[in-house]
């Protein structure tokens, strides 16, 4: 829907009338909620939606077929667009644009070593989620209704929290600094994340590494998957080796300059049955233990890594739920 709005407007549209072509299904509504569709979306463009046998009975006083029209477009495969000569509409809209502010959340740790801790690690997480579930469920039935993401991702933010507990003791003490970020907005485009990248609290030249934990509490079979090994030569190595001190098999996917950790989707994702009954927590101990042996790598390097630039990865737009875009990806 949002690339029809925006090539309306870029053709001149200051409003949209939507219709429905087809039959609708016994029982079902015929004008189904936007909110889903247009809620978020800025484009400055008015819609609304009338029913179909209105639409057809304007149609008919210009001789037009909505049927036609419906089987022109899906047999030629592009536009067929009609002027309506003489036909006017008018309406009303009243609508209230409310904005609230979020934050992301940081926590720095400083490096104990004179030189070292002017570089930095960010280990970060999202806790946004879906809320009621208007966009982004991926049951239409279950909107208002609470969706709670347990997974999604309350548990990478209590590993990012583990993280910083363990990691501030004085046996674990990193030699560079760590920068602890729960990342607001992601389910909104990722919006925490690129606000880190365009106000970060360091230089960003001065970030060595990034890792990110997207929904790691449905472990299976002590499998984990990590992506964006292969942005440094060191991250592959160091990876396995920690995954085999902590019992776990890695599975590597391709990723941005971070590394991201990820243990599968499953059925609940953006449900409101994503809850915490289902979590595995003996897993996510484990996947603290490995983030935890990686970091403590990189942070104890007295070498600079080798970064390793790969093929851009895909856009946030046409990610999925297994392709979580790493967040910041400075």
């Amino acid at each position: 829907m949002s690339e029809k709005i925006a090539n309306a407007r870029n053709h001149g549209a200051i409003a949209m009338i939507l219709v429905d072509p087809n039959p609708t299904p016994t029982g079902q509504r015929e004008l189904i909620s936007l909110r889903r569709s247009m809620s978020r979306n800025d484009s400055g463009l008015v819609a609304l939606q009338v029913r179909r046998e209105i639409i057809e009975k304007w149609l008919a006083d210009s001789n037009i077929s909505l049927a036609a029209l419906k089987e022109e477009i899906d047999r030629d495969e592009k536009p067929a667009s009609v002027p309506l000569s003489g036909l006017r509409a008018s309406f009303r809209v009243a609508l209230e644009k409310i904005t609230k502010k979020t934050d992301n959340v940081i926590g720095i740790l400083p490096g104990s070593d004179p030189s070292l801790k002017e570089q930095n690690i960010v280990i970060g997480a999202h806790y946004d989620h879906i809320g009621l579930g208007y966009f982004g469920t991926r049951d239409s039935s279950t909107e208002g209704q609470i969706h709670n993401g347990a997974d999604d991702n309350a548990s990478g933010t209590a590993v990012l929290m583990d993280l910083a507990r363990r990691l501030s003791l004085p046996t674990h003490r990193p030699l560079r600094t760590i920068v602890f970020t729960a990342f607001t907005g992601e389910e909104l485009g990722i919006r925490g994340s690129r606000y880190y990248v365009e106000h970060p609290p360091f230089p960003l030249r001065s970030t060595v590494a990034m890792l990110n934990m997207d929904m790691v509490r449905r472990m299976k079979d002590s499998q984990v998957t990590v992506s964006g090994a292969d942005t440094a030569k060191e991250f592959s190595a160091w990876v396995s080796q920690a995954g085999k001190e902590v019992e776990l098999e890695i599975q590597f996917s391709s990723g941005r300059m971070a590394l991201h950790f990820y243990t599968g989707i499953h059925e609940d994702y953006h449900r409101p049955t994503d809850d915490w009954e289902k979590l595995n927590m003996e897993g996510m101990a484990k996947v603290s233990d490995l983030v935890l042996n990686v970091a403590q790598r990189i942070a104890s390097s007295k070498e600079s890594l080798n970064f390793v630039r790969t093929q851009p990865a895909t856009s946030p737009s046409q990610s999925s739920p297994t392709s979580h875009p790493p967040a910041p990806y400075p």
